[in-house]
């Protein structure tokens, strides 16, 4: 945040990344905190919206769905099956993720400071941070798809 002439304030939109991890908690809500599953390792399915715009209604973007075992899977054929949701495709990706997942999970400002690590008091450099945010942005499995929907 900046401030303006005259008291005026002006905002910056800034990637996740370079935001300093000491603000990381103050912006998840309290009922998230309070989950023994914060990394969704117990789910069936996981829903959320990686790679969603930031302009317009989140609840009009689409969703990503994890499926991380048999019983999830019989969950999502069942919505399938009830046309309660649609599929527009599969993740493109391929190999073994868990390696890196663990990675970004330990560098988690809000899983640092559960831990009682230090948590950083700067995040990365703006530049190095819109890299980054573009990269994943072109390489999630929403951006195979049209905006338009």
């Amino acid at each position: 945040m900046k401030t303006g002439g005259e008291g005026d304030i002006q905002y910056e939109k800034l990637p996740y990344f370079c935001l300093p991890g000491t603000i990381a908690k103050q912006s998840i809500a309290k009922s998230c905190l309070t989950c023994y599953d914060y990394t969704n390792r117990l789910a069936d399915v996981v829903v959320g919206y990686m790679a969603s715009p930031l302009e317009g209604d989140m609840d009009k973007s689409l969703q990503t769905i994890t499926i991380r075992n048999a019983r999830g899977r019989e969950m999502v054929q069942t919505a399938l099956d009830n046309k309660r949701i649609q599929i527009f495709g599969n993740a493109k990706g391929k190999g073994a993720h868990e390696e890196f997942t663990k990675s970004t999970l330990l560098s988690d400002s809000i899983i640092l400071e559960l831990l009682g690590d230090e948590v950083p008091s700067k995040g990365m450099p703006k530049l190095v941070g819109e890299i980054f945010a573009f990269i994943i942005e072109k390489l999630s499995p929403v951006s195979f798809y049209p905006r338009n929907y």
